[in-house]
Order: structure tokens, then C-alpha cells, then sequence
């Protein structure tokens, strides 16, 4: 064995042993653990005892004691004096320079003018050094080493540390901070041994705390005594600011419609009731005040009675400090009509006879339930979910604060995906610190907090996704699916992996655990634990309910990445497939068919199994438009963080495939994406042939400029699609001319997604409706065709009809419909109304390219489409709906009036289209065409159920 793993284990020479001097000193060392040394002396009947313990190295006194404990373990031979023990806290080494490699422990014997007795001992590099710099009520600062991580000869690393306030484990705290000095000191390789914590705001209340601070590899405190601590009460003022601007930041990401006629009450950030809780509320009962103002509130939202839609569960042992500020943050939080709150007090030792605001006795929307013998946390929150009536439980720690939209955001999660069983928050601490956004198990079930950089408004967390487990700190769950799985597992005792086993019940019930972004709970980490376990019972706890967690589900976690492989790449456990989308603009919510067409192929390539990032060139994204994408799971890096696609790009180097829409946006890319990503996939979505639709127009103006602008488009486009791995297109028609004019590009269709709205169905009136975006030109040529060549037909076969033209910048055509009889003009609709007021769409394009989506979106909606050859181009189109394609202006105009007229022949025609949409362009259909063009170039596709 070496030097090392001997003095860890207790066998040096030394050790034990007992050194008798030639004037009959005993001196036994009896180990060496930590920083402390311990042992015994003896001296000669009738000389002075008790004697002075000192340790010196390289001529200097490290430390010294008076060894008077007398030691009754220690047997006394006849006649002689009893021994005395010591025990010597033993800085790591001297103020400055290299640790020694030994030391020598001297013993004097009291008064007596002799040399004193030495030994000299091995310094022992195992177990954990560590040092307590400074303590203020601004943070504790220091370092630790543990010795053993790493292996033999790793030289140790940075060492976790256990700070215990007043006797009650507080926090563990890492390494974060570089220490060179400390490194050389103990002879380090890693010097990222600092350790910096800001003490936590319950305790500025102006009084000292005693504070310890343990290795944790060791258990062996850093200092020799505990430390007083005092925090001013000024500190308390930060954690109000950061609760009122966490409560304005997290009301960015409402959810839309939120409000009373959504049959929610937004809360109201009273910050004097919160100074309240933190400065004056009682610190050994639930405080009146805030308890008879939750009340208040929730004998609000209930009155009229109806069904309770939310209960929210806190298990609470003592710790009343932290569920008054909790209650009291409710307050501020959105919460739905017929929403109740049970606190289950968990036995708490400081409970008896205590009135607990006259709430302790029965029914209302406020209750505390008392356990007569305690639980641990699984059985407080079944106790009380038991007496749930709420569709939905939230179970929330007693040390959990929720900001203005954190419950409402879970619901909102699970009332839009059916598939999710469980949903669960960003969990971030008053220090800043961000606790966890959601939770990893990697080979063998060993978990991990996904963190990502610790930033909480970073996108990489903002982003919803699966996770194999979320906190029960701010968790929300179908009430009935909770008592399908019985809940959580008593059998985990006090604490520790209840949370992550009923999660993979969950799973294993074909429900998903989703982690939200947007729902941001504070947590200030174990102090609602720490009152119900000791210290001392914490790691073992943790081991064995570990133990128990991995004989139950540790099979299912075999073949996972080894710990902290990349955790970025295996935080959704849905997902091993990630794709970098890079257009010319975000997409707009609602907004036009490119926009539509976008989200749905984003969709498509999440239904396959890939997570999405999405950036472009132009880096303006509207923030409604970036909560709609995260909540989507797409993940949006904006800025600040990235200022731009460049910076996506650079950071985003392990994705498998880069998707880009046109060839202009393409072309801008290719170099960087090239010089970074190597040899990724790199896909093009064309859309639609620019250069056909160019050619087309200039045709139809007759321009020789136009022609030739087009000629140059044509060249940009097809020198893109030969650069790029595959070229997609939505239509047929244009993947046969490119693939003749480009004989080199491997071209591929992409499909159009549109499904029949829910119960729509266009107007019984007869109205024609036209839409489009007057930004693109055959848009423009369109309307004003119809308007000077079409709807005089039109009108004069059906007198009584009108016209809306409609869509983005629709005022462009006024002047095409000046003094033109029945025809409105409409700016920017909601498509859903328009369609609802239309019976008729009429599509009479005259240059164009690709396949419409107004056209899908007017099929969708029940309403029936007349158009030109060029708007039906590329479109599936049976016998019965190419009648609707019409040539020249009057066979146009006789088609739209028959269709008008004919009810018969309207009711058959939105028939045939829905069956139409079903059949080619439902998800179903347009996920097994993309996998198979995916496929078919080698790239690889999985499955997702969301």
C-alpha cells in the first residue's frame, strides 16, 4: 500500500502505537482524521499532569492543546498515573509554503523543565483538507480539498463542504472559485478549491447563529470551533427585490388569454405583506395575518361554489418561517376559480396545542391537517392529497416561494398536451443560484440537476421539454393519475428519491414528465428537510433510498450515457436528435402561410424524434412568439445571450443536421456553418423555385429587365441546391424541374401539413373572400386581376354577392377596387373569422411558385376554393376538385357562381377537400413522407409522442 492509502486507513507505523521516552513519558497518537489528531499521553507517577500537546513543522508551532481529559478506555497499570487524552485541530499547513511532508508531536510535561518528547508522523494526504477564511454577514468564505477524488496520484480536487446553522444542516456548497495559494498548500493539482456562500435571508434577523462548516468526504469540521455568524437585517431587503422582480420577470411568459373570463384571478404582488412574512410573522407558528388574508382570497375565488379545479398540498415539519413566506406568496400567484390549499403539518415539534389560526378544524378552502406521528415527506403529501378534491394537485414545499404565473403555467402545460402526466418547474434559489431545470438519469440511475450555464434566463433552460424527473418542491399533477399510482412511495422514508420514483411511474404509465421553462419557482433548498432529519441520518438516507430507487428502475438506465456526459445533449430523454433551423426571420404568430408553413415543418422534424433550435438572420423575435416556441420545446437562443446567428452557429456545433429555408439564406450561411459544424448535413428548403415564379411574372409583365433579374435568380438558386447535402421542395411540379435543371442535387419533397379546424365551416352568405400578403407580388397582381378583370363577371351572375379582400397591407387595393360594387377591404384578419365569414376563395394567380397555403388553410375551414391553373399547381387534386380549376375570365367567373349557387355542389366540393387534407396533408401522412425523405439520405429518425 502506499503512503496514501495507508494513513487513510489507520496503519501507519505511528498509529497506535504506544512511545514510552527513557524518563517514562507515554505518548500514543490514535489517528489522524481531517484536520484533527488525536491521542493520548501518561506520565510518571507523582510528576505534574496534565501536560502541553504541540504539533510543529520546519521549526514552527502548528498547533497546541493541554491533554487534561482523563482517558478511562485507557487501562492503568499498578502504580502508575492515569492517562490523559487530547484531540488538536491542525491547520493544513503553515501560513505559507509548501505543505510539509511530516510533522512532530511534542510533549511537555506540566512545569517540567526537561526537552520535551517527540514523535514524528507522516503529514496524511488522504480524507480532506479545508480552510474557513473569512465569515461576515455579507457570505463565509474558504476552501477545501478532498484528497481521495480522483484516484491515487490525481493530486485531489476541489472538496464539497456542509454548512450547519444553529445545528441544522443548511446547504452543501462546491468548489467553484480558484485557490492556487490553497493548491500549493496541500499540494494540489486542481486549484479550484474556493468556496464562497451568501448566507441565507432567514437568517438577518441582527442575532448571531452558531455556523459549522464540514468537509464533506470527511464529516471533520474546517474549524476548531464553531463560528458566530450575524446577518444584518438589511440583507432581508434583497430577497424582496429579487421576489417582486422575479414576480414582473416570470409575467413576461403568462400564457395567452390568461384572466378572469379564462376563469383565473391574476394575484396581486403585495410587498408589504411579504416584508411582513420575512421580518415580523411568527417564526414558530403559521402566521395569522397571512393565513386570514389567504383565506380571504381563496373564499373568493370559490365563492359561487362549482368544481375545485386546483389543490395545492404543503407538507410542513417546523421551519414556520419558511411556510409563511411561501402562504404568503400565493398570494401574488395567478390561480384558477375553485382553488384550495391544504397544509399538512407533519408532526412538527413545536406544534402541540398550538391553535394554528383556528384552521386545524375542518372544512374551507384553507385547512391544516395535523399527523399525530411523522411521516417523512411521502406520507404528509399523500395525507393530504387524500383530502384533495382539486382536478389538479400542486404540490409545493413549505420552502418554496411562486412568483405571478408559476402554477398557472404547469396547468396550462397539462390542459394543451394530454400526453403530459406531471409537470414541473424551474427551481431557482434567493442567492441567484439556479437549482435545477429539470433532472437527468444517467447509466445506472444516477441522477443529476440539469443546470445548464446557471443562468436562469438562459435559453437552454427556458425551453420546455420531457425530463426523467422533476422536483416535488413545484410539481402539478392530474389528481386522478395520482391515485392510479398510489401515490408517492412510502417506503423512501423521510426524503430522497420519492420525487424521481413516482416520476418513472409515470413514464411507465405512457404518461410524460415535462419540465417547464417558464413556470419559475424560488427554493431555498432543503431547509424544509433539514428540520425533519438530522445531519447525521442526511447521507444515509440518501444512499439507501438510492439503493432502493436503482433495485426498482436501475434496469431501465443500462445503456444511458455515463454521468455528466454532455448533459446538454441528454436532457430530454424523448430526444437523441438535434437540428439547427436558420431562416431569414423568426416566423410570426398567426400570421401568413410562410409562417404557418415553418412552425409545421419545425413540428414535423419534433414528432421524429429531433430536438429543435431555431435562430435567423434577422435576431427581432416578438417575445409572445418566443414564449409560443419554447413552450413548444423549440429552443430560441436571442439574444443577449447570442447576439447573433453567427453566435448560434459557433455555440451550437453538436447538432446533427442545419436546415435552411431559401437559397438566399443558405448561401449567407454555408462558409460558417462549414467551418464549424464539418461535414453536419446541411439541408435547403427552397419553399418555392424563386427564379420560376421570377420568370413567370416577367412574363406576364412582358419585361425584358424583369427577365433578366430572373436568368440571375435562376443561377443563385441552382448553384445553392448543388451545394447543399439535400434540397427540399413543397411541390412536385417544381422537385421535376429542378431535378432536370440541377441533375446533381438530390431533391426532395417536403410535405404540407394542414388538418381540418375543429367545427368549422364557411358562411351560408354569399360572400367571396380573397387573402393574401400584399408584401409579395402575385399577390398584388392578383387582386387587381380580380378586380378589374373577374369580379364585374362574378358580380354580374351573382348581384347580391359581396367581396372581402383581405390579408397584410390589404389596403394596397383600394386603388384596384375604386368604385368596384360589394367589394370590402380588410387589413391583417383573424384567418379563423375570415374564413367563417366566407363562403367562396378565390385564387386567381397569375405567376407564382410552390403550392398555396391559402388555399390548404380555406379547405381546412370548410370553405371552397376556385382557382387558376397557377394556385392549383402542385396540389392533389381529384376528379371532382380539378372542375374548380378554371382557364379563361369567364369560365372563372361561371365556376365561382355555380359554387356559390349550387348547394349541393358546395356541400360535395368541402367534402372532397377535407378527405383530400386528411389523406396527404394530415400529421400522420406528412411525418411518414418526411421520414422517408430523411431517411432516404442517411439521416436517422426517432419518435416522439409530443
Amino acid at each position: 500500500m502506499n503512503e496514501l492509502s495507508v494513513l487513510k486507513h489507520g496503519a501507519d507505523p505511528v498509529f497506535g502505537r504506544v512511545l514510552t521516552s527513557d524518563d517514562g513519558v507515554e505518548l500514543c497518537i490514535d489517528g489522524w482524521r481531517g484536520n484533527f489528531l488525536g491521542g493520548w499521553c501518561r506520565w510518571p507517577a507523582g510528576a505534574a499532569a496534565p501536560g502541553r500537546v504541540s504539533v510543529w513543522s520546519g521549526g514552527r508551532e502548528l498547533a497546541a492543546t493541554v491533554a487534561a481529559a482523563q482517558r478511562g478506555d485507557v487501562g492503568t497499570p499498578a502504580g502508575a498515573a492515569p492517562a490523559f487524552g487530547f484531540s488538536l485541530f491542525v491547520p493544513p499547513g503553515p501560513p505559507t509554503g509548501a505543505a510539509p511532508s511530516h510533522v512532530t508531536v511534542k510533549v511537555d510535561a506540566a512545569g517540567a523543565p526537561s526537552p520535551a518528547h517527540a514523535v514524528g508522523i507522516a503529514w496524511p494526504r488522504a480524507g480532506a483538507d479545508g480552510h474557513v477564511d473569512g465569515v461576515t454577514g455579507e457570505g463565509i468564505t474558504g476552501w477545501c480539498v478532498d484528497h481521495d477524488a480522483g484516484g491515487h496520484g490525481a493530486g485531489g480536487r476541489g472538496g464539497a463542504v456542509d454548512i450547519a446553522v444553529d445545528g441544522v444542516f443548511w446547504a452543501t456548497v462546491s468548489p467553484t472559485l480558484d485557490r492556487p495559494d490553497a493548491a500549493a498548500l496541500v499540494q494540489a493539482q486542481d486549484t479550484r478549491l474556493g468556496f464562497r456562500v451568501t448566507p441565507p435571508v432567514w437568517l438577518a434577523d441582527g442575532r448571531p447563529h452558531r455556523v459549522t462548516v464540514t468537509a464533506r468526504a470527511t464529516g471533520m469540521p474546517l474549524t476548531a470551533e464553531p463560528f458566530d455568524l450575524t446577518v444584518p437585517t438589511e440583507r432581508a431587503e434583497d430577497f424582496l427585490v429579487w421576489y417582486a422582480g422575479k414576480s414582473v420577470w416570470q409575467h413576461r411568459y403568462r400564457r395567452p388569454a390568461a384572466g378572469v373570463a379564462d376563469g383565473t384571478e391574476a394575484g396581486v404582488l403585495d410587498l408589504d405583506l411579504m416584508r411582513h412574512a420575512v421580518f415580523t410573522a411568527s417564526r414558530t407558528a403559521p402566521d395569522p395575518l397571512i393565513l386570514a388574508r389567504l383565506r380571504d382570497r381563496l373564499e373568493r375565488l370559490n365563492a359561487g361554489g362549482g368544481a375545485c379545479a386546483l389543490s395545492i398540498v404543503v407538507p410542513v415539519h417546523g421551519g414556520w418561517f419558511f411556510l409563511n413566506v411561501a402562504l404568503a406568496s400565493l398570494l401574488g400567484a395567478r390561480l384558477p376559480r375553485g382553488t384550495e390549499v391544504i397544509v399538512v403539518d407533519d408532526a412538527s415539534p413545536d406544534t402541540a396545542g398550538l391553535d394554528m389560526g383556528g384552521l386545524n378544524a375542518g372544512g374551507g378552502p384553507l385547512r391544516i391537517v395535523r399527523l399525530a406521528e411523522n411521516q417523512g415527506f411521502a406520507g404528509a403529501v399523500n395525507a393530504g392529497v387524500a383530502r384533495a378534491a382539486g382536478t389538479d394537485v400542486y404540490l409545493m414545499n413549505s420552502d418554496a416561494v411562486v412568483f405571478s404565473e408559476s402554477i398557472d403555467l404547469l396547468r396550462h402545460a397539462l390542459q394543451t398536451d394530454l400526453s403530459i402526466g406531471v409537470a414541473g418547474s424551474m427551481l431557482v434559489n434567493p442567492d441567484g443560484h439556479l437549482e435545477e431545470a429539470g433532472a437527468i438519469l444517467w447509466r445506472n440511475a444516477v441522477p443529476s440537476q440539469y443546470v445548464g450555464s446557471g443562468d436562469d434566463t438562459d435559453p437552454q433552460v427556458r425551453v420546455q421539454r420531457s425530463a426523467d424527473y422533476v422536483s416535488a418542491a413545484s410539481m402539478l399533477v392530474r389528481r386522478a393519475l395520482f391515485a392510479q399510482l398510489g401515490g408517492l412511495d412510502t417506503a423512501y422514508g423521510r426524503g430522497y428519491f420519492e420525487d424521481t420514483d413516482f416520476c418513472q411511474r409515470v413514464w411507465d404509465a405512457g404518461r410524460r414528465v415535462a419540465y417547464c421553462g417558464h413556470s419559475v419557482t424560488g427554493h431555498w433548498k432543503s431547509v424544509s428537510y433539514a428540520a425533519a432529519v438530522s445531519h447525521a441520518g442526511r447521507d444515509a438516507l440518501m444512499k439507501a433510498n438510492q439503493a432502493l430507487f436503482v433495485a426498482r428502475h436501475g434496469h431501465k438506465f443500462r445503456n444511458r450515457a455515463p454521468y455528466q456526459a454532455l448533459p446538454h445533449l441528454h436532457r430530454d430523454p424523448t430526444r437523441d436528435r438535434r437540428v439547427l433551423f436558420i431562416d431569414a426571420e423568426y416566423p410570426r404568430l398567426g400570421s401568413d402561410a410562410g409562417s404557418n408553413a415553418a412552425l409545421n415543418e419545425i413540428e414535423l422534424f419534433r414528432r421524429l424524434g429531433f430536438h429543435v433550435i431555431l435562430t435567423a438572420l434577422n435576431p427581432s423575435i416578438p417575445l409572445e412568439m418566443r414564449n409560443h416556441l419554447e413552450r413548444r420545446g423549440i429552443e430560441c437562443p436571442t439574444q443577449p445571450h447570442f447576439p447573433s446567428w453567427r453566435e448560434v452557429v459557433d455555440a451550437y456545433a453538436d447538432v446533427d443536421v442545419v436546415m435552411t429555408t431559401r437559397h438566399g439564406v443558405f448561401t449567407h450561411v454555408h462558409d460558417r456553418v462549414r467551418e464549424r459544424h464539418g461535414p453536419v448535413k446541411m439541408l435547403l428548403n427552397l419553399a418555392d423555385l424563386h427564379f420560376l415564379r421570377a420568370l413567370r411574372e416577367a412574363e406576364v409583365l412582358g419585361s425584358p429587365q424583369a427577365q433578366e433579374a430572373a436568368q440571375a435568380e435562376q443561377r443563385a438558386e441552382l448553384r445553392a441546391a448543388a451545394m447543399a447535402d439535400a434540397v427540399f421542395t413543397y411541390s412536385d411540379v417544381e422537385a421535376r424541374v429542378l431535378a432536370k435543371l440541377a441533375p446533381q442535387a438530390l431533391v426532395r419533397r417536403m410535405p404540407w401539413v394542414t388538418e381540418p379546424a375543429a367545427a368549422a365551416r364557411g358562411s351560408d352568405g354569399r360572400v367571396f373572400g380573397f387573402l393574401g400578403n400584399f408584401r409579395h407580388p402575385p399577390n398584388r397582381d392578383a387582386a387587381r386581376h380580380l378586380c378589374a378583370d373577374l369580379w364585374p363577371r362574378i358580380h354580374a351572375r351573382v348581384p347580391d354577392a359581396t367581396l372581402i379582400i383581405a390579408g397584410h397591407r390589404a389596403r394596397q387595393a383600394e386603388a384596384f377596387a375604386a368604385g368596384a360594387a360589394g367589394v370590402r377591404i380588410e387589413e391583417d384578419v383573424d384567418l379563423a373569422d375570415f374564413f367563417r365569414r366566407t363562403r367562396v376563395l378565390l385564387a386567381p394567380l397569375r405567376f407564382g411558385a410552390g403550392v398555396k397555403g391559402k388555399v390548404f388553410d380555406a379547405w381546412a375551414h370548410r370553405v371552397v376554393a376556385v382557382l387558376s391553373p397557377i394556385a392549383a399547381e402542385g396540389m392533389v387534386l381529384s376528379p371532382l376538385l380539378r372542375t374548380l380549376v378554371a382557364g379563361g375570365h369567364d369560365d372563372f367567373a361561371d365556376i365561382a357562381a355555380r359554387v356559390m349557387l349550387d348547394p349541393e355542389l358546395w356541400d360535395a366540393a368541402t367534402a372532397e377537400q377535407e378527405r383530400v387534407l386528411r389523406a396527404h396533408h394530415g400529421w400522420p401522412a406528412a411525418q411518414a413522407a418526411l421520414r422517408d425523405a430523411l431517411e432516404g439520405i442517411g439521416i436517422a429518425c426517432g419518435g416522439s409522442p409530443s
